[in-house]
C-alpha cells in the first residue's frame, strides 16, 4: 500500500466526529492507519508496534470501508 494512500485514508478518519459510535473492526482500521502514517507506510514495523502480524494489517487496511459496501448495494 503506497504511503500516500495511507495517509489520505488516515486523514479522512481523523475528519469524522471523534463522538461517533462506532463498530469495533472500523476502530481497529482507523488505529492501524494512524500507526502506518506515523512509520511512514512500514508494515512489518507497524505489525510490531501493534502486536499483529504483517498479513493482519494488509488485511485491516484492505478491506472496504462499511460505509462502502451499503453505497455500493444502493446503486
Amino acid at each position: 500500500m503506497c504511503t500516500e494512500r495511507i495517509r489520505v485514508r488516515a486523514a479522512e478518519s481523523k475528519s469524522e466526529d471523534s463522538d461517533e459510535l462506532l463498530p469495533r473492526a472500523e476502530l481497529e482500521r482507523r488505529h492501524v492507519l494512524r500507526v502506518l502514517e506515523q512509520v511512514g507506510g512500514n508494515r512489518v514495523q507497524a505489525a510490531k508496534i501493534l502486536g499483529i502480524n504483517g498479513a493482519t494489517v494488509h488485511r485491516i487496511v484492505n478491506e472496504p470501508d462499511p460505509g462502502e459496501d451499503a453505497a455500493a448495494g444502493s446503486s
